[in-house]
């Protein structure tokens, strides 16, 4: 629905996925991606820091929370979450790439 054009409704189904289900890490991971494309990023970054409260481990969080970060030129903290993404998933080539970009 994000990727359709179609964000405002994808924050509404996955709104009530995180009702639903509010320990599951990936719910709150994608209710962040469908906030940041509905441009409501103060709304997407609490859902990225609750899915990596949720699970530190969950890489796709702290790489979504990582490059909302950099959308806002907040880059020391975008490094951090990156490297941390790095730290569980060490191949991850996303959160490599991004880093590399950081760094330039």
């Amino acid at each position: 629905m994000v990727g359709n054009g179609h964000p405002l409704l994808a924050v509404k189904c996955l709104t009530r996925a995180a009702a639903l289900a509010p320990r599951e890490a990936t719910v709150h991971s994608l209710l962040g991606i469908a906030l940041v494309g509905a441009d409501r990023r103060a709304d997407a970054e609490q859902e990225f820091l609750q899915a990596v409260k949720l699970d530190p481990r969950h890489v796709p969080a702290q790489t979504n929370l990582a490059s909302l970060y950099v959308l806002e030129s907040r880059l020391e903290e975008a490094e951090i979450h990156f490297r941390k993404a790095l730290e569980e998933d060490p191949d991850n080539a996303l959160a490599h790439w991004n880093l590399s970009l950081l760094m330039l």
